[in-house]
């Protein structure tokens, strides 16, 4: 009975990593995009700035 449960808890501990791992990466590649995104648009603003 012991060894079901302890293998029981450490796959529910691993799918609880595995779902927090993929979650923080979906958010670090948000946030990544957003800011490569901001500064692209920062950048074509101040661009179409100095041509104007």
């Amino acid at each position: 009975m012991g060894d079901a449960v302890r293998v029981f808890l450490i796959g529910l501990f691993g799918v609880f990593t595995g779902m927090s791992f993929l979650y923080l990466s979906i958010k670090i590649t948000q946030t990544a995009v957003a800011a490569v995104e901001s500064k692209r648009k920062a950048g074509e603003d101040a661009g179409q700035g100095g041509d104007k």
